[in-house]
């Protein structure tokens, strides 16, 4: 509904660290039970840890989307007393938001179920991921999962439009030991379009590993935050690209193109990468 009080444009805002950190979609109980050797143990990036960073991605994408459907409702009420072009194209973009919710959910759904099993037989040898460790604590933190489709190249793989389950990703950035680990997990089911994707990104080369690892939070994670101070030493032209890659596909008047992923040349963040790791299978896919 922050769309329609917005027109329809994302905008950033301070809140406070707990704030930041703080997912409900688990009670108390189940939450420190399902994610103690993450939260209570040195982040070292084990499977297990990676897998949780992954499974909670998922489980807030799945939270947030039936959120979202609860409040088509509302939505359809917030155009009372407008006039009749403003209703129609409140309208519109009710039922299309609709759709993408419902489609949507029926994804993450099924991703949800797989990461479940895989939880309930503590077994985690179909979770596949890509590990880069970083020398500094990252400006940048980030959660959450969605379907690729276009890589770091621009090549597309999969359209949000194709009958789901889509094949998923999720992306996690955390501080890590001093320094900061960002992982990107799938399960096996999404290999033909998470591999290359992966690949794509490996193979830009570490020394761009950061700024690339930024343009994808950016573009495709709501559920994003950033220290102040580094966005205010940005220079205006940087902070408007990260506005534009932010809105890129927020709704349907902002599609996100084949290139978004694509090196801009511009330098958002230093974070020297110390080590990348892949535990997936190394073979051509598509």
């Amino acid at each position: 509904m922050s769309l329609f009080k917005t027109h329809g444009v994302v905008k950033f805002k301070r809140i406070g660290i707990n704030e930041a950190s703080t997912f409900t979609g688990f009670c108390a109980v189940h939450d420190d039970r399902t994610f103690a050797p993450l939260e209570k143990q040195p982040l070292t990036a084990s499977p297990e840890q990676c897998f949780l960073m992954s499974y909670r991605a998922i489980c807030r994408e799945l939270f947030q989307k039936r959120i979202h459907n609860s409040n088509v409702g509302i939505m359809r009420g917030m155009d009372q007393g407008a006039p009749r072009q403003i209703q129609e194209a409140m309208q519109w973009f009710t039922n299309l938001h609709e759709i993408g919710i419902l489609m949507g959910l029926a994804e993450i759904q099924h991703h949800k179920d797989l990461y479940d099993e895989m939880l309930r037989r503590n077994n985690f040898d179909p979770y596949r991921r890509l590990i880069i460790r970083f020398s500094c604590v990252p400006d940048v933190l980030s959660t959450g999962a969605f379907a690729p489709e276009h890589d770091f190249s621009g090549n597309r793989f999969q359209n949000l439009l194709d009958d789901p389950p889509l094949k998923n990703i999720a992306v996690t950035v955390l501080p890590a030991d001093g320094g900061g680990v960002a992982v990107l997990g799938w399960q096996e089911g999404s290999d033909a379009v998470c591999i290359p994707f992966v690949e794509s990104l490996i193979s830009i080369g570490e020394e761009s590993l950061g700024n690339a690892v930024l343009r994808l939070v950016f573009e495709h994670i709501e559920n994003t935050f950033f220290r102040p101070s580094w966005w205010e030493e940005l220079p205006e032209a940087t902070q408007q690209a990260l506005i534009r890659r932010t809105n890129s596909g927020a709704s349907p008047a902002t599609p996100r193109g084949p290139s978004c992923l694509r090196d801009d040349k511009l330098n958002y963040v230093d974070w020297p990468v110390t080590s990348v790791e892949a535990q997936f299978p190394r073979r051509a896919r598509l």
